[in-house]
C-alpha cells in the first residue's frame, strides 16, 4: 500500500499548516509533499526525525519501519522569509500471532510449517 500526504506552507504571508499524525503499518510507503505558494524561488528542505535534511519539495518513504516514527518537518525559504510545517508519522509493527498445537513436541533443530 501506499500513501500520499501533501503539506502547504505560505512563505509570504508566513502561516503554517500542520496535518495530523499519520498512522501507517510496518512496510507501507508514504510520500510527503510540501507545496507553497510564493515566489519567485522557492526552496525546500525536510528535517528527517533523526536530524537529517533532504533539499526536495516530496519525501519518499518506502518499507516504512518503526524507526521511522517521528516528527517531519518541511521549511520553505525565498526571498520572503521562512516558513515551515509538520506531520508526525507513527508506524506501528505487524500484527503477528502464532497458533501452537496442543502436544506437539519437537527436539531441538527441527523444522515446523
Amino acid at each position: 500500500a501506499s500513501t500520499s500526504v501533501t503539506l502547504s506552507v505560505e512563505p509570504y504571508d508566513l502561516n503554517v499548516e500542520a496535518n495530523p499524525g499519520l498512522e501507517l503499518t510496518f512496510g507501507e510507503n508514504v510520500t510527503l509533499t510540501c507545496t507553497s505558494e510564493g515566489g519567485p524561488t522557492l526552496n525546500y528542505t525536510w528535517m528527517l526525525p533523526d536530524d537529517t535534511t533532504v533539499t526536495s519539495d516530496m519525501l519518499p518513504v518506502n518499507n516504512v519501519m518503526t524507526n521511522d516514527t517521528g516528527e517531519y518537518t518541511c521549511i520553505v525559504t525565498s526571498e520572503a522569509g521562512i516558513a515551515s510545517t509538520s506531520v508526525t508519522l507513527s508506524v506501528e509493527p505487524y500484527d503477528l500471532s502464532v497458533e501452537a498445537n496442543p502436544g506437539l513436541e519437537l527436539t531441538f533443530g527441527e523444522n515446523v510449517t
